[in-house]
């Protein structure tokens, strides 16, 4: 654990510039109040997720520990994008290796993809799509060659106007939220939760054959650091600017993802939406963090309740699956099946040529009893008396 610890304090140093104390630095436990080192085990979970990240690769430099070397490639492109993320793919990989580099392209591409996703945790890798993610419609925008990384970010959080979310004085505001809780979900819709550790998949519905799947990023000691970052400094509302600034995604962007968790599917107060994220974390590996609900140190004063603008289309679709729930047994399918526009159209039609049909028979019917009065009269039937 002491190998680690000082491995996570480094990770710390190095991504967000951690001012460590004595205590720290010697390896000792923390004796500072103000000392970021003690939030260490906050980001264990992240950590982790940087070792899978950045464990070595057959096609790249050998290595044992990352953010540690300072020649290190992967701290190289970390650095750059901080002091300017307005750097293109192609910018990049000109300034870390030069013109006339040995290394090959996909192994350039590779390290850049696996630096941003440590820095952001957004996965941009350019072409390679898994195939659950195109079976469940779930293809994205890439991080082309010549887009400026903040260029990229804008489009993959593009912000939209809600007339409820988005306003905090709304009178329904309180109530939308209420209505998304996890367990609510879980029992209305029979919604499956799967952890994510890609920001662009958070609150992201995913059709499968065994029913839906919203996919929930889970990472909360990584969020909490980024608004720790962001609290007490201007940052800038954009995306080029709060990485130049405060070395962090926009702090709107965050404050909406760790609400989204702790007071919208999982609020403290609801038992069973607690005793469902319980078992999450237990069983999905979820980060524990998510458990953990803070505020003063990662919130001011006003942002209690907050409006929505990058999620707010996640949690309006969500809130019309609940009012429009799909079919969850086979006979609900049958007769949803049966009532959607195409069935109707086609019984509407078919109930057209019934009645023109109809028509023609009571046509055929109507001469044919014409044609016999005609006859009946051309040839009466004289009396039996005559």
């Amino acid at each position: 654990m002491a190998a680690e610890k000082r491995n996570i304090l480094e990770l710390g140093e190095k991504l967000w510039e951690w001012k460590l104390c004595a205590q720290c630095c010697a390896g000792n436990d923390c004796a500072g109040s103000r000392c970021p080192g003690q939030r260490y085990r906050s980001i264990l979970r992240y950590y982790q997720f940087c070792e899978a990240i950045l464990r070595p690769d057959p096609l790249d430099e050998p290595f044992k520990t990352k953010f540690i070397d300072e020649n290190d490639h992967h701290l190289q492109v970390i650095l750059k994008v901080k002091s300017n993320p307005e750097l293109s793919r192609q910018e990049l990989r000109t300034i870390i290796w030069g013109t006339n580099s040995s290394i090959s392209l996909t192994v350039m591409s590779a390290t850049i993809d696996r630096a941003v996703r440590t820095m952001l945790m957004v996965d941009c890798a350019p072409s390679y799509q898994p195939s659950r993610r195109l079976e469940e419609g779930q293809s994205r925008l890439p991080w082309g060659d010549g887009l400026p990384l903040s260029k990229f970010l804008e489009e993959a959080f593009p912000k939209h106007q809600h007339h409820v979310l988005s306003s905090i004085n709304h009178p329904r505001h309180m109530n939308f939220k209420g209505e998304l809780r996890a367990d609510r979900l879980k029992k209305r819709l029979g919604i499956a939760f799967r952890g994510t550790s890609d920001l662009r998949d958070h609150l992201r519905l995913s059709y499968t054959s065994r029913g839906m799947v919203l996919n929930v990023y889970h990472h909360v000691g990584f969020l909490k650091q980024q608004l720790i970052l962001t609290k007490a400094t201007q940052c800038g509302e954009s995306f080029s600017q709060s990485i130049k600034v405060c070395g962090a995604l926009p702090r709107q962007l965050m404050l909406e993802t760790i609400d989204s968790l702790q007071s919208i599917l999982f609020p403290v107060e609801s038992k069973k939406a607690r005793k469902l994220l319980d078992r999450l974390v237990a069983t999905e590996q979820w980060d524990p963090e998510i458990k953990i609900y803070e505020f003063g140190t990662i919130r001011n004063p006003e942002e209690k309740s907050i409006p929505y603008y990058y999620l707010a289309t996640s949690l309006s679709e969500l809130q019309n699956e609940l009012e429009n729930p799909p079919p969850r047994g086979w006979l609900e399918r049958q007769i949803e099946r049966r009532t959607a526009d195409r069935y109707m159209m086609m019984a509407t039609l078919a109930g057209v040529a019934f009645a023109v049909l109809l028509g023609i028979l009571s046509l055929i019917v109507s001469t044919y009893q014409a044609w016999i009065s005609y006859q009946a009269w051309q040839h009466p039937v004289g009396s039996s008396g005559s």
